[in-house]
């Protein structure tokens, strides 16, 4: 627990080639003219208005006492364009020269992680977080890495004492404190979460990755309205800025998600997140080898993908390939044990395709699993409730909501079923049918004759006979009906 107290894409990658292809020589030319912290400043502000290339070019001139902080700007530039294998060779030949350097040990991390290799993420983190320089962002990545590996009780230590730090009043830099809001996030503590992002966009107003880290809180815990406010107080600031463009892109739809996707590869076609996206939509549209082909390229940036892993079996569950989907789930639970979030996942997406038997199967296992998973209690009452299980669902709910009150799908999916106590119920030979009792004895009588024109047309027309009853609902506010089909 928590408790407190436009360039064309070809110039960046001229401007990487020239700057890399100088590295050596700068370190010999900087004795005689370093770079004061001034130019930290304005590579900053280069690389916060989406000018990458200029950004670029000054870390990479910055040495003398500054030299730790550019060289992590500096790989922080090439990996948001998608080099990262520049951006890993920067932190591994400066830390030959400065070897305790965590910041860059830190950086190096999250580039290893963006490719693959957690197991050598954790061993630099390892060394970090038990060294004397310890600092609070390599406590969070760390306890990151080994949630990723299944690691749950072995993580929360490690947030715990980067809310400590904040907590003993020695953070003052607005990075650190956004990094005590991720641990605070990670504990479950989503107020305290809440409150130290704002805290820290305070400090710093412009600071890219705090806002769209609580664009994110705000996107997990159900809030869009909120994340799109995030993402778009970046996007005024930096158009090209790629994890706005795909946070946003999560909280759109159809062409406006796609024209987002397109413009965050244009900058970085290296982006797995945009990538991942892109899948999910084609999967939910049915195009799963469009999908497939873009989960393989995710995989051959990032073979650790839980996400990328997670969204194939779901195609092969879809596609009732049975021995693909256990392939891919054994690989994931031997990679990161007891990862139920692999379960919720697909009974969304199975929700989704309108598999609601599936969905609850899959959403059993989850809490099974993981039985504090909140998430998964309300993704199994509202798929019971698509198959007319109202008791269950109900309790489930309820329970769900209990434990997790920013859930608001599961609040108005509660308050549907409050109205619906108040409905009368007639019961035909195939059909169960609600309405609301101020309509139900005009409308009756109409729609009794409707339904038997109906089952015999359409079981005549099309050679099937559906298992009945069929549950109908009819209501009075248009509000209330979409609540009921989608939440």
């Amino acid at each position: 627990m928590c408790r407190l107290h436009k360039r064309s894409l070809r110039s960046v990658f001229l401007a990487i080639l020239l700057v890399t292809a100088l590295w050596p020589q700068y370190h010999t030319a900087v004795a005689k003219e370093s770079y004061p912290d001034h130019y930290l400043d304005q590579a900053q502000k280069a690389f916060r208005s989406g000018r990458y290339e200029e950004a670029l070019a000054i870390y990479l001139k910055t040495d003398g006492a500054y030299r730790a902080e550019a060289v992590v700007g500096a790989s922080r530039t090439l990996t948001h364009i998608g080099n990262y294998t520049e951006a890993e060779k920067i932190c591994r030949t400066s830390l030959k020269e400065l070897p305790d350097a965590v910041r860059i040990r830190c950086q190096l991390a999250e580039v290893l992680v963006l490719t693959g290799r957690s197991h050598e993420a954790m061993r630099l983190l390892q060394e970090a977080v038990n060294g004397p320089n310890v600092t609070i962002r390599s406590l969070v990545q760390y306890g990151k890495l080994l949630l990723l590996r299944g690691r749950r009780a072995e993580a929360a230590p490690y947030f715990e004492r980067a809310v400590a730090r904040y907590n003993d009043g020695i953070l003052s830099d607005a990075e650190d404190i956004a990094m005590a809001a991720v641990a605070c996030w990670k504990l479950e503590s989503y107020h305290d979460a809440n409150r130290l992002f704002r805290e820290t966009l305070q400090i710093d107003p412009e600071n890219l990755e705090a806002q769209v880290l609580w664009g994110n809180l705000f996107l997990e815990k159900y809030n869009h309205a909120e994340a799109r406010n995030s993402y778009g107080k970046i996007l005024k600031q930096n158009q090209r800025y790629v994890p706005a463009l795909v946070g946003m892109a999560k909280t759109l739809g159809g062409h406006e998600a796609d024209k987002t996707l397109s413009a965050a590869l244009d900058i970085n076609p290296r982006s797995t997140p945009a990538m991942e996206i892109l899948a999910e939509i084609s999967i939910v549209d049915d195009h799963f080898d469009a999908a497939e082909g873009s989960l393989d390229k995710v995989l051959q940036i990032n073979p650790e993908s839980l996400n990328a892993k997670t969204l194939l079996a779901a195609i092969a569950y879809l596609k009732d390939n049975n021995s693909a989907y256990e392939t891919i789930r054994e690989a994931i639970e031997k990679f990161s044990p007891g990862n139920a979030g692999f379960y919720t996942r697909i009974a969304e997406i199975c929700g989704k395709k309108y598999r609601f038997a599936e969905a609850v199967e899959l959403a059993r296992q989850a809490i099974a699993m993981d039985p504090d998973l909140w998430k998964g209690y309300g993704l199994l009452g509202i798929n019971l409730l698509r198959l007319g299980k109202e008791e269950e669902a109900r309790s489930l709910l309820e329970y769900s909501f209990e434990k997790d009150s920013f859930n608001f799908w599961t609040l108005n999916t509660l308050k549907i079923l409050d109205r619906l106590t108040g409905f009368e119920t007639r019961i035909t030979e195939h059909f169960i049918v609600r309405m609301d009792r101020t309509d139900a004895n005009i409308l009756w009588p109409y729609l009794k004759s409707l339904l038997v024109e109906c089952w015999n047309t359409l079981t005549t027309k099309y050679n099937f006979t559906p298992k009945s009853p069929i549950l109908i609902e009819v209501f009075t506010e248009h509000e209330d009906f979409s609540v009921r089909t989608s939440g």
